[in-house]
């Protein structure tokens, strides 16, 4: 048995090139004009029907389109619509009452919005350049978006902490270390635009008998 096209539009073509060809002598390839005859007609009811399909398909595509463009402006036009009646009911003895008139529901207020976690789990790295690289933990409320992380670092024993960085993910690099420097203690806070969580403080020990292991941990 031949083979045919996996494609419906490729099946047409398929038999409308051999209808022909099986006329010149249906018998010497095992067909009859019958078979032949029902072939060429389903071949070109087939043709007929998929150029309807496919202005169909074109008609409906154009439909689409102007469907969503019609249903986008009449939500842009409910919407105002909708933030007038509740201008207007916000000016009324009984706000509630015109709002249930014109069957909108009373907003409700915003749930406030949890405050970041608190970093934790931190390590450190010191490579051949002297740069410190600091990874943490920090676990969020799903609800917050736009996490940053403000990092401070302190030099020394009682050096005052100064801004280094304001990192995106929960790792940052120091790249300015000066020689010499004993230690290093990093306070990373998670914050939003609006608030910031509580501050969690990591401190790297730069002695050689140290470097370039994990420093204790100061929260």
């Amino acid at each position: 048995m031949a083979t045919l096209p996996e494609r419906l539009g490729r099946v047409i073509w398929w038999v409308k090139v051999r209808v022909p060809v099986w006329r010149q002598d249906p018998a010497f390839i095992g067909l009859d004009e019958a078979t032949i005859d029902e072939l060429e007609a389903l071949a070109d009811e087939a043709a007929q029907l998929r150029i309807a399909y496919a202005g169909a398909r074109s008609a409906a595509r154009a439909a689409g389109a102007t469907y969503r463009q019609r249903a986008r402006t009449l939500r842009k036009q409910a919407a105002h619509a909708a933030e007038r009646v509740r201008t207007h009911a916000a000016g009324q003895p009984q706000p509630a009452d015109v709002l249930v008139a014109a069957r909108l529901r009373t907003r409700s207020k915003p749930s406030p919005t949890p405050a970041p976690g608190k970093p934790i789990a931190f390590t450190a790295q010191l490579d051949e350049s002297g740069w410190i690289t600091c990874k943490f933990v920090c676990k969020n409320d799903r609800s917050l978006r736009g996490v940053t992380y403000l990092v401070e670092r302190s030099l020394g024993h009682d050096g005052a902490f100064e801004f280094l960085t304001l990192a995106r993910g929960r790792a940052f690099t120091d790249k300015s270390v000066p020689p010499g420097t004993p230690r290093a203690t990093y306070r990373v806070t998670a914050q939003t635009s609006t608030k910031s969580g509580p501050p969690a403080e990591h401190t790297v020990r730069l002695g050689s008998a140290d470097v370039p292991a994990a420093a204790r941990h100061a929260a």
